[in-house]
């Protein structure tokens, strides 16, 4: 079957919305930091009993990552670690993302009285522009 690219782009643009996503990947995060956490031995008990051979391989794989990280704390202890500073985000949306123009009085526009709609870059602008 002969594909066309931008008709399969087109099919798979609308089976997506990135609000949905950011929705549904929040609803997961959520999740996670309301569950109690595990002590290490808690959870090689449920990896071991993932099989008989997959179980203790996890288990492995777990053990070495767990002295990984002992040993990277142990190389650049947390008091060590400059804090990032919270980053501004409300002043960069001010700043990068202004809000649209206000659309031009009736009473000052030469175009007012012409019924015609809009160039289609300027829907496309305002379709695409988020505000908050």
């Amino acid at each position: 079957k002969n594909v066309v690219p931008q008709q399969l782009h087109e099919e798979v643009r609308t089976m997506y919305s990135w609000d949905n996503v950011a929705e549904r990947t929040e609803v997961v995060y959520g999740r996670i930091e309301s569950m109690p956490s595990q002590s290490l031995m808690e959870r090689l008990r449920a990896f071991h009993e993932c099989g008989a051979w997959v179980g203790p391989l996890y288990c492995c794989v777990l053990g070495f990552m767990y002295l990984w990280w002992k040993f990277l704390e142990w190389c650049y202890p947390e008091h060590s670690i400059d804090i990032a500073p919270t980053f501004p985000y409300e002043t960069y949306i001010r700043r990068h993302h202004p809000p649209p123009p206000p659309p031009p009085s009736s009473s000052t526009s030469p175009l007012s009285s012409s019924s015609s709609p809009p160039p289609s870059s300027t829907i496309h602008l305002k379709r695409t522009m988020k505000t908050d």
